[in-house]
């Protein structure tokens, strides 16, 4: 009997809980008195998101004729 190879996960999970992790971020630092710094942690919490969601892995094989 042969083990099950687990499922891949979604492209769009990993940049969706990054960018979800913006939101106790920013919570976290508004409720210890400073939600400025909330704001520029939960950006680039957004930013790196963003990165992960567009710095996917692209193979593009060239074949010179």
């Amino acid at each position: 009997m042969q083990a099950e190879s687990p499922t891949p996960l979604p492209d769009w999970l990993m940049p969706v809980l990054v960018a979800a992790v913006a939101v106790p971020t920013f919570l976290a630092f508004w409720i210890g008195g400073r939600p400025e710094l909330g704001v520029l942690w939960a950006g680039v919490n957004v930013v790196v998101a963003v990165v992960i969601a567009l710095g996917r892995r692209h193979e593009v094989i060239n074949r010179k004729s």
